[in-house]
């Protein structure tokens, strides 16, 4: 699995993060501006964001669906999430069955759903990648898969603000397709 990392923490090993701890910080930034002291109030303000997106990664990586049936979470790489690398909130969690591979990642907050979302609007451009355009339920996914090989990628965008993810190695495309529809694409749509 890719190392994402949030300040060398993983997702299950970050506190509860208490509404009051995110204000304290906000209100000690407060503190710092009124008083001039323009470093320290921007750092305090960091900080406060930090909390938030970590607060959000966690419920975003709530939304990761469990291990399919004969599959089973990667113990090696536990549920991650990032918060600096392309900007946003990505979690990702590895799931495997013998050896074969999958990855699925939910990024929010990013840059990179603009270009996701021309391409899946643009049937013709997918094609020319060599993707195919499938429906999962009611979403749009994109699925480039190579036979010989075994391996391939899903993207799809929910709610034009949440990109998945999801690849893998020595699978069949039905196993993408099969953790695409296992997504609950309403609460993903209702996460805040």
């Amino acid at each position: 699995m890719k190392a994402w990392l949030l300040i060398g923490m993983s997702l299950l090993s970050l506190p509860l993060l208490a509404a009051d701890e995110v204000e304290m910080h906000i209100s000690e930034a407060l503190e710092f501006y009124k008083e001039g002291n323009y470093g320290e109030a921007a750092a305090s303000l960091q900080y406060a964001t930090q909390l938030i997106q970590q607060k959000k990664g966690g419920a975003l990586a709530e939304l990761l669906p469990p291990p399919l049936s004969g599959w089973k979470i990667n113990m090696d790489d536990e549920t991650t999430t990032n918060t600096g690398m392309m900007g946003g909130i990505m979690v990702a969690r590895d799931y495997e069955k013998g050896d074969a591979r999958v990855e699925i990642s939910l990024m929010t907050d990013s840059p990179m759903l603009q270009g996701v979302l021309m391409m899946l609007s643009n049937p013709s451009f997918a094609s020319a990648q060599g993707s195919k355009m499938e429906r999962i339920g009611r979403q749009k996914a994109m699925v480039t898969y190579d036979e010989q090989r075994r391996g391939g990628e899903l993207n799809m965008v929910i709610d034009n603000r949440v990109l998945v993810q999801i690849s893998g190695s020595n699978v069949d495309r039905q196993d993408l397709l099969d953790y695409a529809a296992a997504l609950d694409v309403e609460a993903i749509s209702e996460m805040p």
